[in-house]
């Protein structure tokens, strides 16, 4: 039976993950190629569709260079269950201008794998996301107010 990615994962079942990623062949430097995505999805025993696995493969090509590191797999096993906290490191990785908050750029990339992951959530335009996420109305979302926005839509 594969592996219910909404029950958390415990510290000693992320321990186990981080090895078996070390185990892939391909395993070089902390990371393994995006292309390993399907054995790396196997080897966990989590299901995705193909077209999951195609979206993830370009967000790993995307932003980390083709590479999958372990500490980026470590850090979505342990909030991949939580919504919220998922959506944050993610919100994270799109902020590439690193000023804490989600522009409409990176709101779309981000979108688009956070409907990946969770095909519930619904897709809307940036400025009706502006209005429901700016809970303090500067006009802005913070990475925070984004992670909110999305475990409420989610």
């Amino acid at each position: 039976m594969p592996r219910d990615i909404t029950v958390p994962w415990t510290e000693g079942e992320v321990e186990e993950a981080k090895v078996t990623f070390q185990r892939i062949p391909s395993y070089s430097d902390g990371s393994i190629p995006s292309s390993d995505i399907s054995l790396l999805s196997k080897s966990l025993d989590i299901e995705r569709t193909p077209e999951q696995l195609a979206a993830y493969k370009t967000y790993w090509d995307k932003n980390f260079g083709g590479r999958i590191p372990l500490v980026e797999v470590e850090s979505i096993l342990s909030t991949i269950h939580d919504n919220a906290k998922n959506a944050l490191g993610r919100a994270q990785v799109f902020d590439k201008d690193g000023n804490g908050f989600i522009s409409e750029d990176e709101f779309e990339q981000l979108m688009e794998i956070m409907i990946v992951h969770d095909p519930k959530l619904k897709n809307v335009p940036f400025k009706q996301f502006v209005l429901a996420a700016d809970t303090n109305h500067d006009g802005l979302v913070s990475l925070k107010e984004c992670a909110v926005w999305m475990e409420r839509n989610m």
